[in-house]
């Protein structure tokens, strides 16, 4: 593999890439593509898995297949057998170590007391006390 260039073929310039995190960030900052997927980005693999844990972090970027996807929508794909390269896209969600979150919270925010009527003394209180508007 070799690092995007443009310019004429007699004065060719390497293209400076930056690696953005799902949010947007950037992360790093190369023109050597090759040397970075062999050395830096198994660091920056490992911190990102630990922050985004819902994105897949293939252990070869340069023989992964690109995609815009979750774990979780990868792996739905999988399941319906849907799209070319689904096999490969979930090896590379079950090794990215992504696991199911649970998404529904089992707290005790937002529930009614047994009369039907949410008491104060919560969150948001019921009545204000102090509360003017100028």
């Amino acid at each position: 593999m070799e690092t995007p260039s443009v310019g004429p073929q007699h004065n060719r310039l390497p293209v400076l890439l930056h690696l953005l995190s799902p949010a947007g960030r950037p992360v790093a900052i190369t023109s050597d593509l090759p040397s970075f997927w062999s050395g830096p980005y198994s660091q920056v693999r490992s911190e990102l898995r630990d922050k985004y844990k819902r994105h897949p972090w293939p252990e070869d970027p340069a023989s992964a297949t690109p995609t815009k996807l979750s774990n979780r929508a990868i792996a739905k794909q999988a399941a319906s057998g849907g799209g070319a390269g689904g096999e490969e896209q979930a090896a590379v969600a079950s090794s990215s170590g992504g696991g199911k979150r649970n998404s529904k919270g089992g707290g005790k925010g937002g529930s009614k007391a047994k009369g039907g009527k949410a008491k104060g003394g919560g969150k948001f209180p019921l009545k204000r006390s102090n509360f003017k508007r100028k």
